[in-house]
């Protein structure tokens, strides 16, 4: 990634040995500086969605609506994690676990290697649990892993979402742009 920001930002990192996808969250501000001047339509296609958290082990958002600022001074302990596919995946699903091979990565002990899957479901996502050691929790309810035959859950966007002991916030491209101007 160059120091200019712009959507390429979103997804990938300036590395010592150049530039490389990026599966972990990046910051608030970061997200902000690289999403100015998108539309919501522009932001969908680069991810079909996106998880925030607060602090080190998540804080989810307190409501679906997001009447306002949440935290005086919060965000810079945002993270933003696109929910997007690596380039070259042939996979029909995102995967989410603690490493960095995973489409997003969460790296968390509470975390499993590979901790849920995001499907496509016509316009909106669905929401797996991959058979995770410490279950994935949606709105207060876990979910049953893909594996044993349950179909996904589908996502809302301001759904809270648990990860292990990780929680996180669901958000569409345009709820998103309206929590990132609330926040910035």
């Amino acid at each position: 990634m160059n120091d200019a920001p712009g959507p390429r930002a979103l997804n990938y990192m300036q590395t010592p040995t150049g530039v490389r996808w990026r599966s972990v969250g990046l910051a608030l501000r970061d997200f902000a500086a690289a999403s100015e001047g998108l539309s919501a339509e522009a932001l969908a296609q680069i991810a079909r969605g996106f998880l925030i958290s607060q602090s080190r082990f998540g804080v989810a958002l307190p409501t679906k609506t997001m009447p306002g600022p949440l935290l005086p001074g919060a965000t810079a302990s945002f993270s933003v994690l696109p929910l997007c596919r690596r380039p070259g995946s042939e996979l029909p699903f995102i995967t989410i676990g603690r490493l960095d091979g995973n489409d997003v990565s969460i790296p968390d002990g509470s975390v499993s290697r590979l901790h849920a899957l995001v499907v496509p479901m016509g316009d909106a996502l669905g929401l797996f649990d991959a058979q995770s050691s410490n279950g994935t929790v949606l709105e207060r309810r876990s979910l049953t892993p893909k594996l044993s035959g349950a179909k996904a859950t589908p996502l809302e966007s301001g759904d809270n979402i648990v990860f292990g002991a990780v929680r996180t916030t669901y958000l569409a491209a345009d709820a998103m742009l309206r929590f990132v101007r609330e926040q910035v």
